[in-house]
């Protein structure tokens, strides 16, 4: 039954969508860049996650990129999403939203979500020149200026709640602005006849979205005294779980809380393989985002594992140096500049997968003396079936594309791992236009581009319009399923993540040294 509903939910919008929201007629011009990446930040409870390029349910998990496309589903479980300019989404219970448009324009950023069914708040922290639309079964709500407010979606009725700032809805009732302190409502049944009156008491959800919102809010604005990033997204982990020092030789740089002897970064997590992108690591440290797409990790024997911040221009899904040792898979975390050079001459260890790539699994960090002569580099990441490529492979790959590749399974035709997909960074198409030159010459390492190739200079529509997004045929059965006492409602507790056929149970501690769950903070 649950199924039918996220079926019908989806269906309804597309037709609502296509009507209401056609798409952009500049989108196939140089007007439009489709190059967005957004954080999936918190997961609680069964959540699960649908790709724009396959119709099928896949267990969320913490530290995903989002692109457009995507969907999120939460049976019994909460999300949270970060935008890249501190603005942020949180879904609640039984909800499916769908991120239809993330993209650059040239007065700057595009965000379109579809919100089929149950409960979202948003932070639309909009720049003047930005759009911010969320489309509901029925109405839409644009965001002309920062605000926040929240958002009921069900079969009988839906209503709007703004929290700050104000918001214009759009329905049959006809164009309404809504101020803070104003709830809008509208009776499937009377669709042209709406209701306007005082937002409701704060419920258990309004508290739990207060207290995420004001974490991000204190840790953002923690770490961006340390360093001066053109976004905010993951900022405010580094505050909660790890320290800003500096380092003699290096500058300011960041190290996480806990750490123990043996540990490195790339070790807790798994790959995913995303078209365009290619292998991406997803972190299941909660601090993960962005010290493993930015900046640089740098290893002294002195003082460890260091990040150093910087490298903003560009997201970069893998910035490791992959190597095999005989029949298995591994790789180093090194200065992304020194990608596709010698193995770096210290005592920086290897981390090695102990399962297929895309499987997760326990991965084993080896000092390169553990790995001996078996340790070779490889001149190119593995395929999108995880197997290192042959030469003759890569030569047919690179020559003829997709065309000419075998098909890995029944769903996918085997690819280069290397990503030809550049994500900018920048807040509009016009900022990113006047500052290429620059961004080429301090970013050119990213993605395995060359300084030369970082980016055009003309045109700036990168990467071409997306495919559009397919819906999910239903919900699959729950594979992962997380719970995160007291992170529900945004205080500190002990929380646990099981996953896959062998259940593991594992727990870690906050910086307040409260207990808390692996796949996101509570506080």
């Amino acid at each position: 039954m649950r199924q039918r509903k996220f079926l019908l939910c989806f269906f309804l919008l597309a037709a609502i969508a296509a009507f209401l929201c056609p798409a952009p007629s500049s989108a196939a011009d140089a007007g439009y860049s489709y190059a967005r990446i957004v954080r999936l930040s918190f997961v609680s409870g069964e959540v699960q996650v649908v790709r724009s390029a396959e119709a099928k349910w896949e267990p969320a998990l913490m530290n995903m990129p989002i692109q457009q496309g995507f969907s999120i589903g939460t049976n019994e479980g909460r999300a949270e999403v970060e935008f890249e300019n501190g603005g942020a989404l949180w879904l609640g219970e039984d909800s499916v939203l769908q991120f239809t448009e993330l993209a650059l324009s040239n007065g700057g950023r595009v965000t379109k979500v579809t919100l089929s069914q149950g409960t979202a708040t948003f932070d639309a922290n909009v720049a003047s020149a930005d759009l911010f639309l969320i489309t509901a079964p029925e109405f839409q709500i644009t965001s002309p200026a920062k605000s926040e407010f929240r958002v009921n979606v069900s079969k009988e009725n839906s209503s709007v709640s703004v929290l700050k700032g104000q918001i214009s809805i759009n329905s049959l009732a006809g164009t309404k602005l809504l101020h803070k302190g104003e709830m809008f409502t509208l009776n499937a049944s009377a669709p042209t006849d709406a209701k306007i009156a005082s937002n409701p008491a704060s419920d258990d959800y309004d508290r739990w979205v207060k207290g995420r919102a004001s974490l991000l809010s204190d840790g953002q604005n923690q770490s961006l005294q340390y360093t001066n990033a053109p976004f905010s997204y993951g900022m405010s982990d580094l505050s909660s779980y790890g320290g800003w020092s500096f380092y003699p030789g290096f500058g300011y740089g960041w190290r996480p809380f806990g750490v123990l002897n043996g540990w490195a970064p790339f070790s807790a997590g798994q790959w995913s393989f995303y078209p365009g992108l290619g292998w991406t690591w997803l972190s299941y440290e909660p601090w993960g985002w962005m010290p493993y797409h930015f900046g640089q990790w740098n290893y002294s024997p002195v003082f460890g594992w260091l990040w150093l911040p910087g490298g903003y221009g560009y997201f970069s899904p893998a910035p490791v140096q992959w190597v095999s040792l005989g029949n298995r898979l591994g790789w180093s975390p090194v200065n992304p500049v020194q990608l596709g050079a010698a193995h770096p001459g210290t005592a920086a260890p290897v981390i090695v997968a102990t399962r297929d790539l895309g499987k997760g699994g326990p991965n084993k960090v080896m000092t390169p003396e553990q790995a001996g002569e078996k340790l070779q580099l490889l001149s190119a990441p593995p395929l999108s079936n995880g197997k290192i490529a042959t030469a003759a492979e890569m030569a047919a790959l690179q020559s003829a594309g997709n065309a000419a590749a075998k098909p890995a399974s029944h769903r996918h035709l085997l690819e280069t791992g290397d990503a030809h997909l550049v994500v900018p960074t920048a807040g509009s198409l016009a900022a990113l236009r006047s500052d290429s030159a620059l961004n080429a010459a301090q970013n050119g390492f990213v993605n395995g581009a060359t300084l030369e190739g970082a980016i055009p200079a003309q045109p700036i529509a990168l990467n071409g319009v997306p495919p559009a997004p397919k819906m999910p045929r239903g919900l699959p059965p729950a594979r992962t399923r997380t719970t995160a006492t007291g992170g529900q409602s945004g205080g500190a507790g002990t929380g646990t993540r099981v996953s896959g056929p062998t259940a593991t149970r594992t727990t870690t501690t906050s910086p307040s040294g409260m207990s808390a769950p692996h796949v996101g903070r509570s506080r």
